[in-house]
């Protein structure tokens, strides 16, 4: 999923979200006051994000908020925008990643925008991740460098905050949560689509097969997009991995599969000739074609090379992650499986899963059933509660 893409389905959950007004009017808000604290948060933000009926009187009671201010957190590029009284608030930081559009970020300002009227003080933090692939462990300690300034602001009450972001962002912001210096500084993370491990991502890749949290495989299309993830990661596993008496072949090969549009592809192409011991390894991986030959293929890897994989993998901390957390995935999504997403939900202790045709860049608002717009907004209202607090 793009940043784009992610960006408006963002504006749909939230804009969704105005359905429920009669429900907050009927007295639903009397017996459930976290949910519905966190549903007129959710109608503030979307008053921001987009002119629609019931825009106005969202923002009823509010004060626009301050004006975005370029900051720096870490060794990364961040922008800031405040409440209007500039005080402390609960942080919300938007992950963006690197080599976003001017329009991609003009969303994210006003997602920006419509958070700090809500009252949170919003971040958008620029990623070294382009978010293609799972990171490598030095774009991943930036980040989690960032998120600590972040939490240590000033402008962070209780010096905690909350994390909103997309595909393999989402895996670092989940991975980020599960760290003991940040473990208790994050107190909620939303992640749309993340990916559960490399290890699962690779093998749908390259044999097609997922595997769910009961164990049980199933066929399903590894599409582009899985392809690219899955290869880009592997490229990122290895650049950090590269020894010092290949490093200049192997760096020449994986500097042509990081350009590639699909990075398995480029690494199978490789001539045995020209194969590194690490790429053999890594190719014989590549080319399994069931579950059992790419365990087997899997398992004689180097061990740091495999420690590597599982700590980019959100389902290696997931257990130690105190953080709430939401997880939205568009239902029968052809390109990504649930699978990926159940794994993870069956090892974070704090957790809601929805699965939601609003997510689905392709349903019409018609389409739209009111329960499945109330189930996200429910849980949307769940999350903020906590992020919000």
């Amino acid at each position: 999923m793009d940043v784009r893409t992610a960006l408006r389905l963002s504006v749909r959950v939230l804009l969704g979200v105005l359905l429920l007004v009669i429900l907050l009017v009927a007295g639903w808000g009397l017996t459930h006051r976290d949910e519905a604290r966190g549903l007129r948060t959710a109608l503030v933000v979307a008053s921001e994000l987009e002119d629609v009926p019931g825009s106005a009187v969202a923002r009823w009671g509010t004060d626009a908020p301050r004006a975005t201010v370029v900051r720096q957190v870490g060794d990364l590029p961040a922008t800031l925008t405040q409440p209007a009284d500039g005080s402390s608030h609960p942080a919300v930081a938007l992950l963006v990643p690197n080599g976003t559009t001017a329009e991609e970020a003009r969303d994210a300002a006003n997602l920006q925008r419509g958070l700090a009227r809500a009252g949170l003080a919003a971040w958008a933090v620029r990623t070294p991740n382009p978010g293609s692939g799972l990171a490598s462990d030095d774009s991943q300690q930036r980040l989690e460098a960032a998120l600590l300034a972040i939490a240590n602001d000033p402008t962070s009450r209780d010096s905690k905050l909350s994390l909103v972001a997309t595909g393999s962002l989402g895996s670092q912001a989940l991975v980020a949560a599960g760290t003991p210096e940040l473990r208790s500084a994050i107190r909620g993370v939303v992640a749309v689509q993340p990916v559960a491990d490399l290890r699962g991502v690779l093998q749908l890749a390259v044999t097609g097969i997922t595997v769910g949290a009961n164990g049980i495989e199933r066929q399903h299309p590894a599409a582009s997009d899985v392809r690219t993830v899955a290869g880009r990661s592997v490229v990122e596993v290895l650049q950090a991995h590269a020894e010092a008496n290949e490093s200049r072949l192997l760096d020449a090969v994986l500097e042509e599969a990081a350009r590639s549009d699909d990075p398995i592809a480029t690494l199978r192409g490789v001539p045995a000739s020209a194969l590194t011991p690490t790429l053999r390894q890594v190719r014989a991986v590549l080319d399994a074609t069931d579950t059992a030959g790419f365990a087997a293929a899997w398992d004689v890897l180097p061990a740091d090379l495999r420690a590597d994989a599982e700590s980019a993998s959100p389902t290696s901390v997931a257990r130690e992650i105190d953080a709430r957390v939401l997880l939205l995935v568009p239902v029968d999504d052809s390109a990504w499986p649930s699978e990926d997403a159940s794994r993870l939900q069956e090892r974070l202790p704090n957790v809601r899963l929805v699965e939601s045709d609003v997510l689905d860049p392709g349903a019409s608002v018609e389409q739209l059933e009111l329960g499945d717009v109330r189930s996200l907004a429910a849980a949307l209202g769940w999350w903020l509660a906590e992020a919000g607090g």
